[in-house]
C-alpha cells in the first residue's frame, strides 16, 4: 500500500476528532519525500479544546492500528500524547516561543536532550508544533482559515526566533537561517529540526517580511537585515 493511501486515511481521522473547527498537519520524513516505505507518519491534529482522556486513547489506538494497517514503524520516543493532539492555545505558545529559555531578554534554545522527561515535556511538545507549521508538511484539510493565520504567525516567530538568536545588529539570510540550522553543539533534529535548503529560506523569506509590515525590523540592500537594538522580551 502507497504512503498516499496512508495520508487519505489520516485525513479521515482528522476528519473524525477536529472536523472543520481544526485541522491536520502530516511533516517530517514524509513530507519532505525523504521517509522510506516504512518510516513513521508524523501527524499533529489542532483543535480548539484537549480531548477528553478516552477520546485521546482512541485518537492514539487509530494512529497506531493506522500504521499497523500500512506496514508503518511506530516512533514512541516522544509519546502520542504529547506530539499527536495540540489545541489553538497550544499553537498561540509556540508562536510566542513560550517554549524556550530567555536569559537576560535573550532566547536561548537548548539542544535536544534525547530523554523522556525532556522530549515529553510541554515545551518540547511546542517546539515540535513550531516546527510542523515552518517545515514541509501536508495539510489534511479543515479549518483552512485558522491553518493560514496559524502558519503566518508561525513563520513571522521563527524569523523573531532566528534574529533573536543572531548576535549582529546587521545580519545576513545566512546568519538567520544559520541560527536555526545549528548551534555550537547539534545541528538539525537534535536541536530545532530544520535543515538548510529552499524551504527554509523562503519560510523565513516570508516571516521577515511580516516582520518588516509591522516596523519591527528594516531592509537594508535587499540581502542585509537590521534588528532593533533593544532586545526581545518574552511574550
Amino acid at each position: 500500500m502507497s504512503i498516499l493511501a496512508a495520508v487519505e486515511q489520516a485525513c479521515r481521522i482528522r476528519r473524525d476528532y477536529v472536523g472543520r473547527q481544526g485541522y491536520g498537519l502530516v511533516y517530517g520524513s514524509h513530507a519532505t519525500g525523504t521517509g522510506t516505505a516504512t518510516s513513521d507518519l508524523d501527524l499533529v491534529l489542532i483543535g480548539p479544546q484537549r480531548l477528553p482522556a478516552t477520546r485521546m486513547s482512541r485518537l492514539i489506538a487509530e494512529v497506531c492500528a493506522l500504521h499497523d494497517r500500512f506496514g508503518l514503524n511506530l516512533d514512541t520516543e516522544v509519546a502520542y500524547e504529547t506530539k499527536l493532539f495540540a489545541t489553538f492555545d497550544d499553537v498561540h505558545n509556540a508562536i510566542a516561543l513560550r517554549c524556550f529559555d530567555y536569559e537576560d531578554g535573550t532566547i536561548r534554545a537548548v539542544p535536544v536532550v534525547a530523554e523522556p522527561a525532556f522530549l515529553n515535556s510541554p515545551r518540547f511538545g511546542a517546539r515540535l508544533l513550531l516546527n510542523a507549521l515552518t517545515s514541509p508538511h501536508i495539510f489534511l484539510g479543515g479549518n483552512t482559515t485558522r491553518y493560514r493565520m496559524h502558519l503566518q504567525e508561525a513563520e513571522a516567530a521563527l524569523a523573531r526566533l532566528a534574529l533573536a538568536m543572531t548576535p549582529d545588529a546587521v545580519v545576513s539570510m545566512s546568519d538567520i537561517s544559520r541560527a536555526v540550522v545549528c548551534c555550537a553543539s547539534a545541528a538539525g533534529k537534535d536541536f530545532l529540526g530544520y535543515d538548510d535548503g529552499a524551504h527554509l529560506r523562503s519560510t523565513l523569506a516570508r516571516g521577515l517580511s511580516e516582520l518588516m509590515a509591522e516596523g519591527s525590523i528594516s531592509d537594508i540592500d535587499g540581502t542585509h537585515i537590521c534588528k532593533p537594538t533593544d532586545r526581545p522580551q518574552q511574550s
